[in-house]
């Protein structure tokens, strides 16, 4: 049984230039990363995953996959910063409350454009104590600058490949 989510099969051929541009992207984007000085690497590559392997490249599914991404990493950020910044107690039970609240929307399906399994992963990924006293702005900006990679080698590529079709079948009819 096939999904649309399932990977359909490719020839050997086709996977190994799959993976040279995949290679070829992730240099790409570490390097981007690098130059400017974004600490954190990972949140644009689980931006990268989520919406390129999770929401299938979605053109409808880019923004909200940004901005639960964004919102989830906010989540995360209050959940590591009230509890220090207030009465602890105090603190962490209003972090709680904002993701209990999220969590209800995301079954009503409400506030789909920021509140989606992205913000989820985000948030829980946000959250794990290996990730203790992080940058959260600088992860922000991570998902940002993946954001705006993938944004640009898939909308100017399909923008690109839709031309060359038509040229080609163009070329083909005459």
């Amino acid at each position: 049984m096939s999904t649309d989510n399932e990977m359909r099969p490719v020839g050997y051929g086709m996977a190994a230039l799959i993976l040279i541009g995949i290679l070829v992207g992730v240099a790409a984007l570490m390097g981007l990363l690098k130059l400017a000085n974004v600490g954190p690497i990972f949140p644009a590559y689980l931006f990268l995953f989520y919406w390129t392997g999770v929401r299938n490249m979605d053109k409808n599914d880019f923004l909200p996959s940004l901005f639960g991404a964004l919102c989830g990493l906010g989540m995360a950020y209050l959940t590591a910063t009230l509890p220090q910044v207030m009465d602890p107690t105090t603190g962490l039970a209003i972090a709680v409350g904002v993701s209990l609240f999220s969590v209800y929307l995301l079954i009503l399906q409400k506030a789909a454009i920021i509140v989606n399994l992205g913000t989820m992963l985000f948030l829980t990924v946000g959250n794990i104590p290996a990730l203790a006293g992080a940058d959260f702005a600088e992860m922000a900006l991570s998902v940002l600058i993946g954001a705006a990679f993938a944004g640009v080698l898939v909308f100017c590529g399909t923008w690109i490949a839709k031309r060359w079709a038509t040229k080609t079948t163009v070329v083909a009819t005459v």
